[in-house]
């Protein structure tokens, strides 16, 4: 199951990204480089790949209630790092906000269940 959610997205990934991904199903340098790039669009700072600190100082702050884009982003993270938000829908509901609160703590981060600037950055530095 796991590589079948990787393939679906890569091929997201694909096709609104520009990603140029082999669906493999297989989370490596290109595919996470593929959605670094993603969430460096949407944080509307040129998209070369590296989390460095531009993107840290454009990253925008989710959390549980938040819609849209960014959400289905940061869900593509945790699935992709064997985080469960329980799905792929642009929602950030209690299954996000337990995995991300996962994440931030294995990343010794505090844990406020809070994407923002620190957060992002340890997730995709």
């Amino acid at each position: 199951k796991v590589a079948s959610n990787i393939k679906a997205i890569q091929t997201w990934l694909n096709t609104y990204y520009n990603g140029r991904l082999v669906v493999d199903g297989a989370y490596g340098p290109k595919t996470k480089k593929a959605l670094v790039k993603a969430v460096q669009t949407e944080f509307g700072v040129t998209p070369d790949g590296i989390f460095g600190p531009k993107s840290k100082a454009a990253a925008k702050v989710i959390k549980k209630g938040s819609k849209g884009i960014l959400v289905t982003l940061w869900q593509c993270f945790l699935v992709l790092n064997k985080y469960n938000p329980n799905g792929i829908d642009g929602i950030f509901g209690g299954g996000c906000d337990t995995a991300t609160r996962k994440f931030q703590r294995d990343a010794s981060i505090p844990a406020d269940g809070q994407p923002g600037p620190n957060t992002w950055y340890a997730a995709l530095h």
